[in-house]
């Protein structure tokens, strides 16, 4: 939620995106709450994919995405994972919150309509399961919960000081498993790049970026060329960008982080296929980000909610998060769980425990 990172987005938003801002204020006019929204035109056509799935699976979800179009006001950031809507500057029970919030942007999208803004549906963006509507007991609001995968975080205990000290701290078949895959990877190179190499190889870069892409089950935006240089451009060295080489290939993959307070972040990254094949180049870019957190002293790294069992192999754990989603139209409103569930499809995986 800083001025820098919402100056990145928007010289460069993904897709068609929008940010807007709005500020809360009480009778004595002091601002008593911050709210990020973002406007987007989701057409559900655009965003599935057709991967490892059946005939007729992938014709019943591209037949319901067909007559999804919405004009959405979104309560949230979708370019992270993560509860960064609103922030409350008064003390308010949460109860309290979801409803002013749910208010709030009731009265906004009025405001988006009136202005010519066709705005249909609102979207709460990663509302932790302690805050549900169930948990917090509202029984009179018009929102639809629909649960996404969770968040993957890795705890980083204080007394791991390397890479040798997390390893130590799992069980023999996991050290077993981290030591194969680094000799698989030990031709890797590794290193960090400026603002000025991220422009002169953009290309590359997103080229990787795109591989990654084409590949993800079900995708809101896609982005822009220019997104990872306005990224390094605007926040500094609180976003750090990383290459991957070897000396056959050259450049193979990158990965890219951000500095949030005590949490390291894991943001997006591109591979080649067919070197991450060889040498399980994503797993050991994955051991490179935990050496990198240790190595900073961070309390956490959120590797966000793809490739949950690799990254619970490391010793991340889940945390739930759920979407809340809300058609103007009430009939319509109805239909909003059987729609998101059939688009929707969820990862069945399995939770490991790497450590002793």
């Amino acid at each position: 939620l800083s001025v820098n990172y919402f100056k990145a987005i928007e010289a460069c938003p993904p897709d068609d995106l929008q940010s807007r801002y709005l500020l809360l204020r009480n009778s004595n006019d002091e601002i008593v709450a911050f709210f990020l929204c973002q406007l987007k035109l989701f057409e559900a056509s655009d965003s599935i994919k057709d991967n490892d799935e059946s005939k007729s699976v992938i014709d019943l979800r591209k037949s319901v995405a067909k007559r999804v179009k919405f004009h959405t006001l979104i309560g949230g950031n979708i370019t992270v994972s993560g509860e960064y809507m609103c922030c409350f500057f008064e003390g308010l029970p949460s109860k309290r919150r979801f409803e002013l919030t749910e208010k709030i942007l009731d009265s906004y999208r009025e405001i988006l309509q009136k202005s010519g803004h066709p705005i249909n549906v609102t979207l709460l963006k990663d509302v932790h399961a302690s805050k549900s509507i169930y948990k917090l007991g509202i029984d009179h609001s018009r929102f639809k919960e629909f649960g996404v995968e969770p968040l993957m975080v890795l705890s980083l205990k204080s007394e791991w000081v390397t890479l040798d000290d997390y390893m130590a701290s799992m069980t023999s078949k996991y050290r077993t498993r981290v030591r194969r895959t680094l000799k698989k990877g030990k031709n890797l190179k590794y290193r960090e790049c400026d603002l000025d190499e991220i422009i002169e190889k953009k290309d590359l870069f997103y080229k990787l970026y795109m591989n990654v892409f084409d590949n993800v089950d079900f995708s809101l935006f896609k982005l822009s060329p220019d997104y990872f240089a306005e990224m390094k451009r605007h926040l500094g060295d609180d976003f750090r960008f990383f290459v991957v080489s070897t000396e056959e290939k050259g450049i193979c993959a990158f990965y890219t982080l951000m500095n949030n307070n005590n949490e390291l972040h894991a943001h997006y990254l591109g591979y080649d296929p067919e070197v991450n094949r060889e040498a399980l180049l994503y797993l050991n870019m994955l051991y490179h980000m935990v050496e990198l957190g240790i190595k900073g002293k961070y309390q956490t790294i959120d590797f966000g909610r793809t490739a949950l069992e690799i990254k619970s192999s490391l010793g991340a754990e889940p945390q739930s998060f759920s979407l809340y989603l809300k058609h103007k139209n009430q009939i319509a409103n109805l239909f909003v769980p059987s729609v998101i569930g059939i688009l929707n499809r969820k990862t069945e995986w399995i939770p490991r425990s790497p450590f002793k």
